[in-house]
């Protein structure tokens, strides 16, 4: 099996005729870079070695640490744009080879008091009254509760109803319109502040028909987008809490009021409000996501428990990943309508922060295409698809106040790569840090020194790596053939009828003639095995191309296995006069059973042995005829 694959490998990296190509194969090749290599194949398998070559590139895979700052937390700033660091190191510069993987190690450490942003999202209309009053009952538990958790908490305030125009809505109030988004509190401390904003917050008549849907993405993707406008801190743990007893509507919903134009994901927020809510549609779920993904959001959407609004809530929350579900209650307690939710929203939150600043849950952040041929490993496997499932992992994954967890990740390119850099950025999940390795596709230092108008090249092309590239008028290995613009294919006498290869692959092609055939072969394309004639045809002549020529001394014939030497002589006649000479042999002639009593005969010289009783037999046969004749 061994040899079996080290042969396919060869075979591969010999197809190979720069040494870039060679040294990007995953199989692990080598390239001679020595100017007149005697040789085929430049390109070989690593495994393999080189005969008489004493310039190579082979070069191995590494990783530096190029930025590695000491663990900071910022508990005692109230600055927007502290730097805390949780990750150790904070970027590798890596050389990587195809076929090759490089360990690295990644450093975790909980800041203490992490920072923790809260934005509500409260959908505005009058059936939500509830809701608000509910809202500003709980507020001082709310930022109490997460005040044990961090003393670093910021919150603040928006607002949703609809796009202000038909169908959305049944009725436009020019006075007092609504809107699809309004922002109404920068995230702040005080949460008196927030409690006067949610009071303030101006409540619309329903302007909706029953079981219509609410533009509560418009709401949620600007939200996500306007970072300087909400106030969202660099690091910090980032929660929308997004509140509506409607549905959502999506992209293509706005084709009902003439909407076509797409969202495009960016922030169109001025003075606190959405100002293209009647230029572009409302957001896609994919793009919902991808925002959330890209701020390391979490989004708890707590909504009526009316079965078709919460089901269609429980189906959001599956592509929009950290996003939770909870939902609320009204109904008539005493006579007076009240509003009761699943758990307290303050516990809810609370539970949030502590999942996402005590558990570790690698990902990585790279483009689809490079997915393809980059494969990431972690160990512990900290990755929210193994650790949720896995109780060892699980445990290990935990974060524990001021204890440092170290984990290994493994990066490898797969298959061949033709680009020259990548950057993969590896975070944890709800933590706004980055760890980033830059990596370098490992080419071939000879690459970097090209040699125009080379010598080497007989001044028509530029030599690289040992090898020439050569002008467009010029062809050869060292370009030393003119191309002539009569014949459409320079090359063309190097290929054998029906075959595209030069020199069947296994020669040199000077000027349109096979050169240098790979050993074991020969012939005018070195298409010609040595291994395909007889055993004698190499002891005694030439084989060529299949066939035996130039036999020695006195041999003949096909595989020159016919010596041409006399046969024995038996009273001065070859083969005794009864047979023919081939091939030093005698071919004898049968005896003739019906009048000759001897049965057999010297094959060398056709000699008939006689026996004791031959003439007894003899007259045996003979008395037929005597009795006949008497």
């Amino acid at each position: 099996m061994l040899k079996c694959s080290a042969f396919v490998a060869w075979t591969m990296c010999s197809d190979h005729k720069t040494c870039g190509d060679c040294i990007k194969d995953s199989l692990q090749c080598q390239w001679c870079a020595m100017d007149d290599y005697n040789a085929t194949n430049r390109c070989i398998a690593a495994n393999e070695t080189f005969n008489k070559c004493d310039l190579f590139e082979n070069p191995q895979s590494e990783q530096t640490v190029s930025l590695n700052n000491n663990y900071s937390s910022g508990s005692n700033s109230t600055e927007t744009n502290v730097t805390i660091t949780q990750i150790r190191p904070q970027s590798y510069s890596i050389k990587l080879r195809p076929g090759q993987s490089v360990d690295f190690k990644i450093n975790f450490k909980s800041a203490t008091d992490y920072p923790a942003d809260l934005y509500f999202l409260v959908d505005s209309s009058s059936s939500m009254k509830l809701i608000h009053k509910a809202i500003i009952d709980a507020s001082k538990e709310i930022y109490e509760k997460m005040r044990s958790k961090t003393k670093n908490v910021y919150i603040g305030l928006g607002s949703f109803i609809d796009k202000n125009t038909l169908p959305f809505i049944t009725k436009i109030d020019k006075d007092n319109p609504i809107s699809s988004y309004r922002h109404l509190l920068s995230l702040t401390t005080d949460y008196k502040e927030f409690q006067t904003a949610v009071t303030n917050m101006s409540i619309s008549k329903n302007v909706r028909d029953d079981g219509f849907t609410s533009g509560g993405f418009d709401a949620l993707a600007q939200a996500m987008v306007c970072t300087d406008e909400i106030g969202w801190r660099k690091d910090s743990t980032k929660i929308i809490i997004y509140m509506s007893d409607a549905l959502f509507s999506i992209a293509g919903d706005g084709k009902a009021a003439g909407i076509t134009q797409p969202y495009d994901g960016k922030c169109y927020t001025k003075n606190g409000t959405y100002t293209k809510e009647l230029e572009m549609d409302f957001p896609s779920i994919g793009i919902i996501r991808k925002l959330a993904a890209d701020s390391d959001m979490t989004i708890i959407f707590i909504v009526d428990a009316a079965n078709d609004i919460q089901e269609k809530y429980i189906q959001l929350t599956k592509p929009i990943k950290r996003s939770k579900h909870k939902y609320f209650q009204k109904f008539l307690l005493g006579g007076a309508p009240t509003a009761q939710f699943e758990g307290t929203i303050e516990n809810t939150l609370s539970d949030i922060y502590e999942n996402i600043t005590r558990t570790l849950k690698l990902k990585d952040h790279m483009t689809a295409t490079d997915r393809k041929f980059i494969e990431i490993k972690y160990n512990p496997d900290c990755t929210s698809k193994r650790s949720d499932n896995d109780p060892y992992l699980k445990s290990y994954c935990t974060v524990l106040h001021d204890k440092e967890n170290t984990l290994t990740g493994t990066i490898s390119l797969s298959k061949y790569y033709k680009e020259d850099r990548i950057s993969v950025d590896i975070a944890i999940e709800g933590i706004n840090e980055r760890l980033t390795l830059d990596v370098q596709v490992i080419n071939c230092d000879c690459a970097k020194r090209p040699e125009a108008k080379s010598k080497y090249c007989y001044g028509n092309g530029t030599k690289t790596c040992g090898t020439c590239h050569c002008d467009p008028d010029r062809y050869g290995s060292k370009c030393e053939c003119m191309k002539n613009n009569n014949t459409l294919d320079d090359n063309a006498g190097c290929k054998s009828p029906g075959s595209d290869l030069l020199c069947s692959g296994r020669g040199i092609c000077s000027c349109g003639i096979c050169e240098k055939c790979s050993q074991g072969f020969n012939g005018k394309f070195c298409h010609c095995s040595d291994l395909s004639c007889t055993h004698k045809c190499y002891e005694r002549g030439v084989c060529d191309c299949g066939k035996c020529k130039d036999c020695q001394g006195s041999w003949t014939g096909d595989d020159c296995n016919c010596s041409k030497l006399p046969c024995q002589m038996i009273n001065g006649k070859e083969c005794n006069g009864r047979g023919k000479c081939k091939c030093a042999e005698c071919e004898c002639e049968p005896i003739d059973s019906l009048w000759d009593a001897r049965r057999s005969q010297n094959k060398n010289n056709c000699k008939i042995h006689e026996c004791a009783d031959c003439h007894q037999k003899q007259c045996q046969l003979l008395t037929p005829c005597a009795c006949t004749v008497a």
